[in-house]
């Protein structure tokens, strides 16, 4: 992604939320107090923000999905994270 951070972390945001396999009303909850956890916005977090916070987000993630479908998410953020 080319261009301002603000953009890119939008961006990146958006498709955290899309990966994560949650419904619309909890994921951007869930996501933005994962971010918090390790002191980040989503408004500015970057990969490596998301990549501290995986474990977090994993474990609220935990509450809403079943194990197969849960490893398979987080698998699709890991690749995203990775890009």
């Amino acid at each position: 992604m080319v261009g301002d951070g603000l953009t890119e972390s939008a961006d990146l945001y958006r498709a955290i939320v899309d990966c994560c396999g949650l419904p619309d009303l909890l994921a951007p909850g869930t996501i933005r107090r994962a971010l918090a956890d390790v002191g980040a916005d989503p408004a500015t977090a970057s990969k490596r923000h998301y990549r501290r916070a995986l474990p977090r987000l994993q474990a609220r993630m935990r509450a809403y999905l079943p194990p197969s479908e849960l490893s398979r998410r987080i698998d699709l953020i890991n690749k995203l994270l990775k890009e």
